[in-house]
């Protein structure tokens, strides 16, 4: 019997394009799963992972949304003073959502969502207003009960980076099938692996080796310390999005053929095909493996009113998401 999502998540009217799992978010006990999500008309939806509601939705870019992550900021950060501009709003004229202005170096600890636009501009995008200030004020976390996202959170734009590259990834890939391992500035090595276009690369977590895929049947593993190289040939022609798990046990690519395929990263070996898209696979993310543990500091005065601290999420199924050119999110279950 063909496996099938434990949930189908259907508010894009779009392609997607990314998703990503945000740390987990513990405080006074209580644990909330969170995940982000974009699509081909430049919407990016964080999502309750408890409800399946969506909490906000809103437009980071002129044009489409290539890829969502997540960073966490430290105290004292300040936005370096070359090449980037402290946000204050992005297009009054737009229906883009708007800055305002921010305070460096920050007072606390800042949970950013990280967008990377066609418009040539990497944003970082305040999540603390969203997720973490609603807590410390009411003692409990932003409840999605609708099947829209509320008007009630804004997202506040910290800075935007500008970039003249559609891949933003220390293993640059090229349209004529290269690939380069950089050191910024300089670069290490460069391989002619493909044929045709590379459409997408990820790293393990120990940062020893690369998957790279591309618009043709194979796949490729290069060991980044002792430049072994491994190809894989696969049944159709076509691997759009790759992504290895946080333990480095399994990887899994999306395909051409509307197929979700997972493979062990030691052997390379088929583990499984879930089929249950219509559409390319144009997404696929892991369960995020941390939490971070707010910790509301009551006598803050002038300093910070919480401190953050990390640690690995226990409770966290192993989630895999996938997205689709079908304008759906499956989420499903792994061992």
């Amino acid at each position: 019997m063909q496996p099938q999502p434990v949930f189908t998540f259907r508010l894009h009217t779009h392609a997607i394009t990314g998703c990503h799992f945000l740390p987990a978010l513990l405080v006074h006990s209580t644990l909330r799963h969170y995940f982000v999500s974009s699509d081909s008309s430049g919407a990016v939806c964080l999502w309750d992972l408890v409800t399946k509601r969506p909490v906000l939705e809103f437009k980071p870019h002129t044009d489409q949304v290539l890829r969502v992550s997540s960073v966490l900021l430290p105290r004292n950060w300040s936005p370096p003073e070359v090449n980037l501009d402290p946000a204050t709003i992005l297009d009054e004229d737009s229906d883009t959502t708007s800055g305002s202005k921010r305070g460096f170096p920050t007072k606390e600890e800042t949970l950013c969502l990280v967008t990377h636009g066609r418009d040539n501009a990497i944003r970082f995008w305040n999540l603390n207003q969203a997720l973490i200030d609603p807590v410390l004020e009411t003692g409990k976390f932003v409840e999605a009960k609708t099947k829209r996202p509320s008007d009630e959170f804004s997202l506040e734009l910290l800075c935007t980076v500008p970039v003249n590259s559609l891949n933003f990834c220390p293993v640059s890939v090229w349209d004529d099938g290269e690939v380069i391992l950089l050191a910024f500035p300089n670069i290490i090595e460069s391989a002619m692996l493909f044929s045709e276009p590379v459409m997408a690369v990820s790293t393990d977590f120990k940062a020893e080796n690369a998957y790279v895929c591309a618009a043709e049947n194979k796949f490729v593993k290069i060991g980044l310390k002792d430049d072994v190289i491994e190809e894989m040939t696969l049944e159709e022609k076509g691997v759009a999005c790759v992504q290895v798990r946080a333990d480095d046990k399994l990887f899994a690519i999306g395909c051409w053929d509307s197929s979700l395929r997972l493979y062990s990263c030691k052997t390379l070996k088929p583990l499984a095909t879930l089929r249950v898209h219509r559409e390319t696979v144009t997404t696929v993310a892991f369960a995020n493996p941390k939490t971070i543990n707010i910790i509301p500091n009551d006598n803050y005065a002038d300093g910070p009113r919480f401190q953050l601290e990390i640690k690995k999420d226990e409770t966290q199924k192993n989630y895999l998401l996938s997205g689709s050119r079908d304008c759906k999110l499956c989420l499903w279950e792994l061992y």
